[in-house]
């Protein structure tokens, strides 16, 4: 069974009168004189599925991981029950069920509506100052509780 031809790019250079020269290590497959390759990074389409909102991100690492184990499995190399468990990180999955928990309970009590007040208090009126104080309000809050 021949693999597909699967060469990651090291590095790219430019060579007066050869043209772009692309370096990497062929890990499947066989590199033939004359062959014309494509490159494109891997999953570039679902990054513009996910940039665009057209599919949830959630959603695409589902897909992915689906199709990820059936591409394995098509290839007879199926990993069984436990080792796809051993791949759960469960410290991640708590500490955003926790976070996602904050945010909730936060959202009902009224906390980011006194915030945007308390915002509007401290620019008196001022509607740069106003987006000032809530973009800095919202990069710190995004970076306690919403990023891993």
């Amino acid at each position: 069974l021949e693999k597909p031809l699967r060469v990651p790019l090291q590095d790219v250079y430019k060579i007066g009168g050869i043209g772009t020269v692309p370096v990497g290590r062929v890990e499947t497959g066989i590199l033939k004189p004359g062959m014309n390759v494509t490159f494109s990074p891997a999953g570039l389409g679902m990054y513009i599925l996910i940039i665009f909102e057209i599919i949830d991100r959630t959603v695409s690492a589902i897909v992915g991981s689906f199709i990820a184990l059936a591409v394995l499995s098509a290839l007879g190399d199926r990993p069984s029950l436990e080792l796809i468990v051993s791949w759960i990180e469960y410290n991640t999955l708590a500490l955003l069920f926790g976070m996602m928990i904050i945010v909730g309970v936060s959202s009902n009590t009224g906390f980011f509506e006194w915030i945007a007040l308390k915002a509007y208090e401290m620019s008196k009126g001022n509607i740069w100052r106003l987006v000032l104080i809530l973009s800095i309000f919202t990069g710190v809050v995004s970076g306690v509780l919403d990023r891993v």
